[in-house]
C-alpha cells in the first residue's frame, strides 16, 4: 500500500492532486487478500489444533475416559443443548460469574488508570509505589484469597476484590510505563509551543499513552477471568468455576468442557469488543 502514496500525481499549486486509479484499485485487492488470509488462518489454526487432539486421543496417547476426543465432547455437550440441562447450567452459573467479574474488573480498572498515570506524572508517586507494586505484583492473587475472606467474608465481595488487584497491576504497570516511555518529541513540541501542562498531559501525553493502556486492559481481562475461576474453584457454591470443578469432580468430562469453552468464548468475545473499542479510541496506531 506505500506504494500507492509514491504514485500521487503532482500538481500546480492550488489543484488537488490525482492518484492512479489502478494504484487504488492494487492497494484495495492487497488489502483484501491481507483479511483474507487472517481470517483463514483464524480459522485454520483452532481447527488444527482440535484435530491433533482428535487424533492423540483416539490412537492412546490421551486416556479417553478423561480427555475424550474433541468429536465425543462436542456430541455430548449437543445432546445437553438438546435436552437443556448443558444450557441451563452454563447460563446459570456463567450470569452469576458475571456479576462477580464485572464490578472487580471496573473497580480495578478505575484504580490501575488513576495509579498508572499518577506515577507515570509524578516523580515522587512513581518513586512511592513502584517498590510495592514491584513487591507485590509477583504474588499469586489466589494465594492471597483466604486473607480477603478473612476481612470480606466468603461471599462474593472477597471474589470481586481478588479480580479487582488482578485487573489493577495489570493497568497500573502498562498505564504507567506507556506514560513515562511517551514520545519524547511530543512533549519537546508541546514545551516548544508553551503548552500548558493540563492540556499537554490530556492532550499529547495521555493519548500517545493509549496503546499501551489497552494492553494492560486486555491484559487484564484474561487475568481477571483466571483468578475469578481459581476462587470459585476452592470458595463458591455457584459460577463457571464452581461448575467446572464440581463436573470434574463426579467426572462428567462434557460438561467440564462446555464450561471451559464458555470461558474461551467469553474471552475471545471480549478481546474482540476490545480491540474494536481500541481502533476507535487509537486509530493512528492501527497499521
Amino acid at each position: 500500500m506505500s506504494s500507492a502514496v509514491t504514485e500521487i500525481k503532482t500538481a500546480p499549486a492550488g489543484v488537488e492532486p490525482t492518484v492512479d486509479p489502478n494504484v487504488v484499485r492494487a492497494a484495495i485487492a492487497l488489502r483484501r487478500r491481507t483479511m483474507a488470509k487472517r481470517i483463514v488462518m483464524g480459522v485454520f489454526t483452532p481447527i488444527f489444533f482440535l484435530a491433533i487432539w482428535e487424533v492423540l486421543s483416539r490412537v492412546g496417547v490421551l486416556d479417553r475416559e478423561y480427555i475424550p476426543p474433541p468429536s465425543e465432547v462436542f456430541r455430548g455437550m449437543g445432546a445437553g443443548i438438546k435436552d437443556g440441562s448443558l444450557t441451563e447450567a452454563v447460563a446459570h452459573n456463567g450470569w452469576i460469574s458475571i456479576q462477580r467479574l464485572v464490578p472487580g474488573f471496573a473497580l480495578g480498572l478505575v484504580v490501575g488508570l488513576v495509579a498508572g498515570i499518577a506515577m507515570g506524572i509524578l516523580d515522587l508517586v512513581r518513586f512511592g509505589l513502584r517498590p510495592i507494586i514491584s513487591a507485590t505484583f509477583p504474588i499469586p492473587k489466589i494465594a492471597i484469597f483466604p486473607i480477603l475472606i478473612i476481612i470480606f467474608g466468603i461471599g462474593d465481595t472477597s471474589k470481586i476484590v481478588v479480580v479487582a488487584l488482578a485487573v489493577f497491576y495489570m493497568v497500573c504497570i502498562n498505564t504507567a510505563s506507556g506514560i513515562e516511555y511517551s514520545n519524547r518529541i511530543y512533549r519537546e513540541v508541546a514545551t516548544a509551543f508553551q503548552v500548558p501542562k493540563r492540556v499537554e498531559y490530556l492532550r499529547v501525553i495521555i493519548p500517545s499513552a493509549l496503546p499501551s493502556i489497552m494492553t494492560g486492559v486486555r491484559l487484564g481481562v484474561g487475568n481477571a477471568l483466571i483468578v475469578l475461576v481459581s476462587a470459585e474453584f476452592v470458595s463458591a457454591q455457584a459460577g463457571i468455576g464452581y461448575y467446572i470443578w464440581n463436573a470434574w469432580q463426579v467426572l462428567d468430562i462434557n460438561a467440564m468442557f462446555g464450561g471451559l469453552i464458555v470461558i474461551a468464548l467469553f474471552g475471545i468475545l471480549t478481546n474482540w469488543c476490545l480491540l474494536a473499542l481500541e481502533r476507535r479510541l487509537i486509530p493512528w496506531s492501527q497499521s
